[in-house]
């Protein structure tokens, strides 16, 4: 341990079982597990890593209202007003758009890894040349 973090002050709260916390404390005196927000840090913690969250990052933005309606449309289904058939009408039509958009991605991803192949290629081919000619 280095001098710095052993001249530094202690969390001045205690553990659940009594005894004095014995982590560095922050400048409110306290450690970040005992911190003021704490609590609110422990209920945020690993909404990040939500696959719903995680899923919304990968949307594109164009289609966050769509996906906004869905769930709306769901949640009126559930309090019965909206009749189910519009809900899976809406359905069909948003699973059309997202696989128009996922063959679109796809189709862009082919053409780059094309691109790429062809390019290997021809770097190949001018290398092979050049060693074969002791160039």
């Amino acid at each position: 341990m280095s001098n710095t973090a052993a001249k530094r002050q202690r969390c001045a709260a205690l553990r659940k079982d009594g005894q004095p916390c014995q982590a560095l404390a922050m400048h409110t005196g306290l450690c970040i597990a005992h911190g003021p927000q704490a609590n609110v840090w422990r209920a945020q913690g690993g909404s990040a890593s939500r696959t719903a969250n995680r899923a919304a990052k990968l949307l594109p933005g164009f289609l966050r209202p769509i996906v906004d309606e869905l769930v709306e449309a769901i949640r009126q289904v559930h309090e019965g007003t909206l009749e189910p058939k519009r809900l899976s009408a809406m359905a069909a039509a948003a699973n059309a758009v997202a696989n128009l958009f996922t063959k679109g991605e796809l189709e862009e991803r082919l053409r780059e890894i094309e691109q790429r192949a062809n390019e290997y290629d021809h770097e190949r081919a001018r290398w092979n040349g050049a060693a074969r000619w002791g160039a």
